[in-house]
């Protein structure tokens, strides 16, 4: 049910029994309204994705907007699969605005952060201030929970993260190419991360803070300082795929600056459907990130479900999102099985139809 990509197995028995915290982080960067970028929410209201699903983790049913977010093709956001596992592990949650253009209608912890503009104008963020606000923040929850779940709602921010990456010199085409489509649009994600960097990053030795203020986006350096800070005395579980890998980066190049960050207790966990997605490669970025770095991913899926539209997960039309994975193995670890997992999704997706 749990499959390594890499690391020591030694940390799931670490978190088995252990009661988490679930911090959703959601942020939004212009580079979503690059035409044909991202389908991650509902068509013409890309901005509202991160509201919405933080909405229906909390009442289950959204207040800004009269339907979830969902792709046109169909697929409902993977916000049903959290929302799923809060009410099977009763798993409290925390949301974090971290530069939201549309804040959540429910209890937010709003940062002194704006939205990231689009990478190719450049994204205009204070990295250093972002990163130094995560760790703030991280030392105030530090002894609400022996493992935090960090996650993510960030419209394409799969392009963001792709972007700080090969800014690192991760030499990582094709690596970024998973989206929540199921039709590859890496080409125009390639053109855009060149422009960008072409643009904005110097060849010249790098400063991760300058690489994330101008070609990352507001969630990336807040998630990094806020794993520096739990990874010290708690287990911290990156909740996403490449997004996460991507933060798992930055925390190296900090680490190489004397920035001290417990990998031990870090690990990445993500979704069957990242690590098997023809259309990119997670355990390729994540060894040449550092092959000692704990990963895991979920083997759910949705291949028993009586809807249509949640099978659609399995033919590659949504992949990661919200925690997911990391929801998942979690849920896993507590007794939770696959068929119970499918039948409250399929219950709360009812709902919405």
């Amino acid at each position: 049910m749990i499959k390594k990509v890499q690391g020591n197995d030694n940390f799931l028995e670490k978190i088995g029994s252990l009661q988490a915290k679930f911090l959703l982080v959601g942020s939004y960067t212009k580079t979503a309204e690059i035409e044909g970028i991202t389908v991650a929410g509902l068509p013409g209201f890309i901005e509202y994705t991160p509201a919405l699903d933080m909405e229906v983790l909390y009442y289950g049913f959204p207040k800004s907007m009269p339907d979830i977010a969902k792709m046109p093709d169909g697929p409902p956001s993977p916000v049903l699969i959290a929302s799923a596992v809060r009410q099977l592990c009763s798993l409290p949650l925390h949301f974090v605005d971290a530069g939201l253009t549309i804040s959540p209608k429910a209890p937010v912890t709003k940062i002194d952060a704006s939205y990231s503009d689009s990478i190719i104008d450049g994204a205009k963020i204070d990295a250093k201030n972002l990163f130094l606000e995560g760790k703030r923040y991280a030392q105030e929850i530090l002894k609400e929970s022996e493992l935090f779940i960090l996650g993510e709602v960030v419209p394409s921010g799969t392009t963001t993260a792709y972007a700080v990456t090969k800014a690192l010199d991760y030499d990582c085409d094709g690596w970024f190419a998973s989206s929540s489509a199921a039709k590859n649009i890496s080409t125009l994600k390639r053109q855009v991360v060149d422009e960008a960097l072409s643009k904005h990053i110097s060849t010249d030795r790098k400063d991760i803070f300058e690489v994330l203020s101008n070609v990352g986006d507001t969630m990336q350096p807040f998630v990094a300082g806020m794993a520096t800070v739990l990874s010290q005395k708690s287990h911290v579980v990156l909740g996403g795929g490449t997004q996460m890998a991507a933060v798992l980066a930055i925390l190296k190049a900090l680490s190489q600056e004397g920035e001290n960050v417990n990998f031990e207790n870090i690990a990445l966990i993500t979704t069957k459907w990242i690590v098997e997605d023809s259309q990119s490669d997670i355990s390729a970025l994540l060894h040449a990130i550092d092959p000692g770095f704990n990963a895991f991913y979920s083997d759910f899926d949705f291949s028993d479900s009586s809807v249509k539209n949640l099978r659609l997960y399995d033919e590659g039309y949504v992949k990661e999102g919200v925690a997911a994975g990391a929801n998942i193995v979690y849920a896993y670890l507590n007794g939770v099985t696959q068929k119970q997992i499918t039948a409250k999704v399929e219950q709360l997706y009812a709902s919405f139809a």
